[in-house]
């Protein structure tokens, strides 16, 4: 009796687990979205920009390994285009690992994620390791400039250059990256146009 107590036991927890097995999924829309990448990643992706001066950059070339995204940029010289940067994107934000074709070495992380309001993080300055300063993120929000209207998230950047407090406001907008930079002298930059790649 005790043996067919225990083998029907097994079969009510074999059962039980079958059922739960077998249970309905969650529904996807349950499941926390991942938050946008705030940086182009289709090549032929391209941006101008205007400071006084146009200014023009595309993304030359994608590769995907071991769950990042590594983008090359290129900027227009006259008719030639030359090295950029190339900015490694991933689920922890983007970060920049080369200028001008040339490694860097201290990568500077352009955006940290998933975004938070308040969400702070050191950097160094591209070749400068003696200059150092903090990033702070906050928004999303809305902001205007002369290729469109974008919801942004605004990053507001701290550094000491050769003893003196410098500071600097940039927005960056999903899957289009940087769409307005503002210094602490008024010097504005802002996203003329932008062309998604194919």
């Amino acid at each position: 009796m005790r043996t067919a107590g225990f083998v029907t036991a097994l079969a009510y927890a074999a059962f039980g687990v079958g059922v739960i097995g077998i249970a309905a999924p969650v529904p996807t829309h349950l499941f926390p979205k991942p938050q946008p990448v705030c940086f182009p990643t289709k090549v032929g992706t391209t941006s101008e920009w205007a400071n006084g001066r146009w200014y023009t950059e595309r993304v030359a070339a994608v590769e995907r390994k071991d769950g990042l995204t590594h983008v090359t940029v290129e900027w227009l010289d006259g008719a030639k285009w030359r090295p950029g940067r190339r900015v490694t994107v991933s689920a922890e934000g983007m970060v920049m690992t080369e200028a001008a074709g040339r490694e860097v070495k201290h990568p500077l992380w352009l955006l940290k994620q998933p975004h938070r309001e308040g969400n702070a993080w050191e950097i160094n300055l591209v070749e400068h390791p003696d200059v150092k300063g903090t990033k702070t993120a906050h928004g999303p929000e809305r902001v205007e400039v002369p290729a469109g209207r974008f919801d942004a998230v605004r990053v507001e950047v701290r550094y000491t250059l050769f003893g003196k407090e410098q500071r600097m406001t940039e927005w960056y907008a999903p899957d289009v990256g940087r769409v307005k930079m503002v210094d602490a002298g008024g010097g504005t930059l802002e996203l003329k146009s932008f062309t998604p790649g194919k």
